[in-house]
């Protein structure tokens, strides 16, 4: 997987679309790259630790299996942890199932250390979406997420 998909900056070392090489567009969300004319969006990506990264993905924007896979097979890492911070921000509750699949079957577990690294789930905190829910059902999402945790220590460590 050889295509830039995202872009973003480090340590919030780049801010304004020229950063990335990109210039405006007739759309005041869009952004153009001059070199091949391919789309791009403003979108505050992965959190480092400091704050989510000012970014921007290329449009259209990838589904969740392709995000997936965009984490496993990249070589860049902007994509990588682009699309990890998408997953995170947009699909907990697809992430919770895809886990749950992965860690039914360890041959299959040992290949995704690399995605459980970066979307930090060796980390028992609830990542499902919690707005509308009951605290039981909140409850509930943590203690399967802690499981998932505790599984993937496992495989990383």
């Amino acid at each position: 997987m050889n295509e830039k998909l995202f872009m973003m900056s480090m340590r919030f070392n780049k801010k304004f679309p020229k950063d990335f090489g990109l210039i405006p567009s007739e759309d005041a969300d869009i952004y153009i790259m001059p070199s091949d004319k391919s789309l791009w969006k403003k979108r505050n990506l992965y959190d480092f630790g400091w704050g989510k990264e000012n970014g921007y993905y290329k449009l259209p924007l990838p589904q969740f299996d392709d995000l997936v896979n965009i984490i496993m097979n990249s070589e860049f890492k902007d994509n990588r942890y682009g699309s990890a911070a998408i997953i995170l921000d947009d699909y907990n509750d697809k992430l919770l199932i895809k886990c749950q699949e992965v860690l039914r079957d360890e041959q299959n577990a040992k290949r995704y250390c690399a995605f459980f690294n970066i979307l930090k789930l060796d980390i028992p905190m609830n990542r499902s979406s919690k707005l509308g829910k009951s605290y039981k059902e909140i409850a509930e999402d943590f203690k399967k997420w802690k499981d998932i945790s505790k599984q993937v220590l496992k495989y990383i460590n």
